[in-house]
């Protein structure tokens, strides 16, 4: 019988998700040339973990300092700020269909305007 781990490594284990999850959103921008970009996190812990150097030494450490990593050298401007899950169900459902797309595969706007031009 499978016992629910303890609360601590639930919330360690959803951390380590949504920073995983921040880490793959700022990859696909900057492979899609977005250099200036609002990031918006929904747990506050997020974003102290990339505004501060409060996790470096932590056990996610290595994944915090990629996220910062990836800010600093390809992104010219990003602001970070917390929306909680409520106001995010868009954004979710998008990172949802992201992650089941093949690897590589974009399906973008065939010309420049994008969806200004309809």
């Amino acid at each position: 019988m499978l016992h629910e781990p303890p609360l601590y490594y639930q919330l360690k284990i959803r951390f380590l998700v949504s920073q995983r999850k921040c880490q793959a959103g700022l990859q696909a921008a900057v492979r899609l040339g977005i250099t200036r970009l609002s990031l918006e996190v929904d747990a506050s812990l997020v974003k102290d973990a990339i505004k501060t150097d409060d996790y470096r030494l932590a056990s996610i450490g290595g994944i915090v300092t990629e996220i910062k990593h990836i800010i600093s050298a390809e992104l010219s401007t990003c602001l970070v700020s917390v929306c909680k899950c409520d106001c995010n169900k868009v954004a979710h459902s998008l990172a949802a269909l992201g992650c089941n797309l093949p690897s590589g595969c974009y399906r973008g706007s065939s010309h420049a305007g994008g969806l200004g031009d309809q």
